[in-house]
């Protein structure tokens, strides 16, 4: 419990000193967004601790998952009070979805329904394509009247399920190297190549080739978890090359974004990744302190470049606290797949939640440290939208939830069953 509580400690300074900081002064006005993040999380702690089994279980994941929001509060707070009063409701909803996903059973689903989610991550994506809203060169919103979203932040969350219990059922065969076993792999092969082919193809159509690299790599590295076969790594390596050449080949956002990348200094439209490497120069070790950057001149900080913003005001210490927790949440996501008590759905889940949170992580940071060309990926529970936020804390809660099981059946007494979150 002292963790937790150091954790919300450190999300309710972080707001003070950023509005502080953006202000030039403390206001008792400023107590708000503070008192409201205190809340939520009191309000989830209280939750798990009296309404769930096992709920407070893993208090490292959810310190993490504490502080991480909060330095993404505050760092969209300190761009603009009224976009941090817009991520503030965001971020309200999240948690409950987080607080539903870790509680409820709905593991014991996904095998069931996995080919409903799958067609049901297909379809939101083809009506983006056919009806969606552009921005960044991209066809990546869709609108309901004034309400907007981006529905590829839900359909990672789908693809992973139909993955996992997919994989499930036929890692066995796919993990193969000598016939029969390998002709009965093609056959579980053969519709996730032909689903993966279609998300892919339906975001190409959206020109969202971030989303395209997101989603195709976590085919990849889930077919490589589930399977341990370097080869399908080699195989999506090269894939992925011949890809991104066609796209530098037919699409002009993704030629600019590459040339960009080569050399901002030349190009008329670098000056968004030069003014994000001064910032992040300008930082230092220690940093500025909140409000005392430059980094709000970055067009898009808010989304694509929040870590740059970081990095400036925060200085190398805070940039490499802030990668240091989103690693403590990856791999505490990971740590229900080597659980012996879960069964293969659940295990391939949380290792694929883990890794799309860690390649988002490192695709974005990438992006920003001109590493690679910017994707347009956010950085999960940082970055200022709502889409974002609430699909992250609902990945967190599906993996909770196992993590729960796992420690139940590891428990004298408790048996290896932990049917409550699988029922």
């Amino acid at each position: 419990m002292r963790l937790l509580f150091l954790a919300i400690a450190l999300g309710d300074v972080a707001l003070l000193l950023a509005q502080g900081g953006r202000d030039g002064t403390l206001r008792p006005e400023h107590a708000l967004l503070p008192a409201v993040y205190t809340g939520t999380y009191l309000a989830l702690v209280v939750f798990l601790r009296w309404k769930v089994p096992h709920g407070l279980s893993d208090p490292v994941l959810l310190s993490a998952i504490m502080a991480v929001s909060g330095i993404g509060l505050a760092a969209v707070s300190r761009i603009d009070p009224l976009m941090g009063a817009r991520q503030v409701r965001w971020f309200v909803l999240g948690v409950a979805g987080f607080a539903a996903a870790a509680s409820l059973p709905v593991w014991g689903r996904v095998r069931r329904y996995r080919y409903t989610l799958a067609v049901a991550g297909l379809l939101l994506l083809a009506a983006t394509a056919a009806f969606g809203v552009e921005a960044g060169g991209a066809r990546s919103w869709l609108q309901i009247g004034s309400f907007r979203f981006q529905p590829i932040e839900i359909v990672k969350i789908l693809l992973v399920l139909y993955l996992a219990a997919h994989l499930a059922e036929g890692r066995m065969y796919l993990a193969a190297g000598r016939e029969p076993g390998r002709s009965l792999g093609r056959i579980y092969l053969g519709p996730m190549a032909v689903m993966a082919l279609l998300f892919v193809l339906v975001l190409v159509a959206q020109r969202d080739l971030g989303g395209a690299l997101l989603l195709f790599g976590l085919v990849v590295a889930m077919l490589y978890a589930a399977t341990g076969r370097v080869r399908y790594l080699l195989a999506g390596g090269a894939a992925a090359l011949a890809g991104a050449g066609l796209a530098v080949s037919f699409f002009d956002h993704v030629r600019v974004r590459f040339a960009v990348w080569l050399d901002p200094w030349s190009h008329p439209r670098g000056y968004q990744v030069v003014e994000s490497l001064f910032a992040m120069a300008a930082g230092g070790i220690f940093g500025t302190g909140f409000g005392f950057g430059m980094a709000d001149r970055i067009p898009a900080v808010e989304t694509d470049f929040i870590y740059a913003l970081i990095t400036e005001e925060l200085g190398f210490v805070g940039a490499a606290a802030l990668l240091f927790l989103l690693a403590v949440i990856c791999l505490r996501s990971l740590a229900p797949a080597g659980s012996e008590a879960l069964d293969d759905v659940e295990r391939l889940g949380t290792a694929g939640f883990s890794l799309l949170m860690a390649m988002q992580a490192g695709l974005i940071v990438a992006g920003v440290t001109r590493a690679l060309p910017v994707t347009g990926v956010t950085l999960p529970l940082v970055s200022y939208g709502g889409s974002s936020l609430v699909a992250s804390f609902l990945q967190l809660g599906l993996v909770y939830n196992c993590t729960r099981a796992a420690y139940a059946a590891a428990l004298p007494g408790e048996g290896t069953g932990a049917v409550w979150s699988r029922a």
